[in-house]
């Protein structure tokens, strides 16, 4: 950028560089060229103009290193289609960036600088042949087959034979001559034994021209169905493995695992979260793989519900003070310092003892939401009470405003506005309305304040529990027990 004063004049630079071409000058907006002395009436825009160089391709004897010719080419251009040269008693084979060699792809090589190209020749009294690797069937690796010239007595060598294919389920075995039975890659375990082939082995010296194809062995992997819970009565949690080939689909045992007081909802691709996995599509495994059973719990009848309980999403990071926790890690086991109930609600499955003094905290962003599923006996009206605390010593949070969390209920919003302190207190948010069958009660964080500073990016509380008095309906609900195995 360049400031000129009205009505003076500024001498433009002529050093502009770039690679491959030749500055031209400059031009306004309006395609103008304009004088290297330049007198501006307004602000405005020049922009460089460039011509295009040219490079010189020099043509030579490999074996005498006499010039045999010269061809001008634009930078950046492919070559042109050169003439043969002609040379008594040999054979031209390629041309090449040395004297003897690889060949030069003609079909892709673009000139960028000046450069020297090489005629390779082959003594008329020799022979040459072709050697093609075939593996671009399956191998992503190589899109198209691979293609050698080698004069007779020589050899291909390792470092010019494709090596270390991939391909997804398959180990790569090498190179063979043989025709397949089918297609242009052979698969070891889906011929007989006795039309396996021979391999060949790398260095080799062909005698004619030669296609070679590739061998892959087809993997066998693992396919494991983890009962997903502590205290399982499977051997090491495991219901059931066993191998298959990576071509075969993944089948199920077919006896349902079991679990006392759940119902099995599947089988998943994670221990938590994940996709439930159809079988019915034929699932083909790429490494030994586990499949998870999920479950239900069939029910508990209670009154009180904790926040530890409620399903968390694992992929999701909650944000503290100074950091994040992932998934279940937002549920905090409370020192004795907290007041959170720590007596024993519910017996559970494992080692761990439920209800024991847990809360959820790390509800510290916009869209933050803990959601409690609960099942009535009836419609009817309840009220809504809940054990909450805050970080600091106290705090004004309400249903809007800067400090607001969302508290829905079936998806109405409830109005409520209370002073919660550091210590866990039980709280009367409103009176409520219940469905018969399933109601979701939710809280929402709706703020970004972060005035309590560190890495928090909203305002928002620590949960406990929330509880339904004042109603004869029974209500039912399926904690999930397993965050705190996760936790």
């Amino acid at each position: 950028t360049i400031f000129v004063e009205k009505d003076q004049s500024v001498t433009l630079p002529t050093t502009a560089e770039r690679e491959g071409y030749a500055f031209a000058g400059w031009q306004n907006d309006a395609g103008e060229t304009v004088d290297a002395t330049f007198t501006p009436t307004e602000n405005v825009t020049l922009t460089a103009q460039w011509e295009v160089g040219k490079n010189t391709v020099t043509l030579v004897d490999g074996a005498s290193q006499e010039q045999i010719g010269e061809v001008e080419v634009e930078f950046g251009a492919a070559l042109p289609t050169l003439e043969e040269p002609q040379k008594e008693g040999y054979a031209f084979r390629y041309w090449s960036l040395s004297a003897d060699g690889e060949r030069l792809d003609l079909d892709t090589y673009t000139v960028g600088s000046d450069v020297t190209l090489y005629a390779v020749w082959l003594e008329e009294s020799q022979k040459e042949y072709q050697v093609v690797f075939k593996a671009s069937d399956y191998c992503a690796d190589l899109t198209e087959d691979v293609e050698l010239y080698v004069v007779d007595g020589s050899a291909v060598k390792k470092s010019s034979a494709p090596q270390d294919l991939e391909r997804e389920g398959y180990e790569f075995e090498g190179w063979t001559t043989e025709v397949p039975p089918e297609g242009n890659e052979w698969t070891i375990d889906t011929y007989p034994a006795d039309v396996e082939p021979e391999m060949t082995k790398i260095p080799f010296k062909p005698k004619e021209d030669t296609t070679l194809y590739a061998v892959w062995t087809i993997q066998e992997y693992m396919a494991i169905f983890n009962a997903n819970y502590t205290d399982s009565p499977y051997k090491n949690g495991i219901v059931y493995s066993y191998k298959l080939l990576s071509s075969e689909g993944v089948q199920p045992p077919e006896e349902v695992p079991v679990r006392e007081g759940y119902t099995f909802e599947g089988w998943y691709t994670k221990a938590i979260g994940g996709e439930k996995v159809d079988f019915a599509q034929s699932i083909k495994l790429k490494a030994n793989t586990g499949f998870y059973a999920h479950w239900k719990h069939n029910g508990v009848q209670t009154d009180t519900f904790h926040a530890e309980y409620t399903e968390f999403n694992p992929d999701q990071k909650y944000y503290g003070y100074s950091g994040s926790v992932q998934g279940a890690n937002c549920i905090v086991k409370d020192a004795g310092t907290v007041g959170t109930v720590l007596k024993d609600d519910y017996p559970t499955n494992s080692e761990l003892e439920g209800g024991n003094g847990y809360y959820v905290s790390y509800q510290y962003e916009r869209g933050d939401t803990l959601r409690f599923v609960i099942n009535s006996s009836k419609a009817t009206t309840a009220k809504l009470m809940a054990n909450l605390a805050v970080e600091v010593d106290s705090m004004d949070v309400a249903s809007t405003g800067e400090n607001a969390t969302i508290i829905r209920v079936n998806g109405e919003d409830i109005t409520y506005n209370l002073t919660l302190l550091r210590i866990f207190q039980e709280y009367e948010i409103a009176t409520i309305n219940l469905n018969e069958g399933e109601n979701v009660i939710e809280f929402i964080v709706d703020n970004d304040n972060t005035v309590m500073g560190g890495t928090y990016r909203a305002v928002g509380f620590m949960t406990d529990y929330i509880k339904l008095t004042d109603s004869d309906a029974v209500f039912t609900w399926s904690p999930i027990y397993d965050n705190l195995e996760s936790n």
